[in-house]
């Protein structure tokens, strides 16, 4: 489909890669709470949202990246992956260190 490959298999250190890339930019937008909720109340469904993914491909793979939207439906498709991601996200979230605003450090 399109030059993507669709058929492969995730490598382990591929899978590692995108559970951090998501768990990142969860932890820096603060919103470890609704991620995890969402996803652990989709984990059943898992499978059907990878394929849903899937078939979004040509609408907005475009947009994102189509073979980074493969990775991702293989990733979300497999009930296992989607509890890697909860994991990683709790554990980035209890290491983050958020920036503060308006403060300086040495004023005194």
């Amino acid at each position: 489909m399109f030059g993507l490959d669709v058929a492969t298999p995730l490598t382990q250190e591929r899978v590692a890669e995108l559970v951090d890339s998501i768990a990142e930019a969860v932890v820096r937008r603060r919103l470890e709470t609704v991620a995890v909720l969402f996803l652990e109340a989709h984990k059943p469904v898992a499978f059907v949202a990878g394929q849903t993914v899937m078939a979004a491909l040509p609408l907005i793979g475009p947009l994102i990246g189509a073979q980074r939207m493969a990775d991702l439906a293989k990733l979300i498709g497999s009930r296992e992956n989607v509890e890697r991601i909860i994991r990683r996200i709790e554990e980035m979230s209890v290491s983050f260190e958020p920036v503060s605003v308006g403060t300086s450090e040495g004023s005194g």
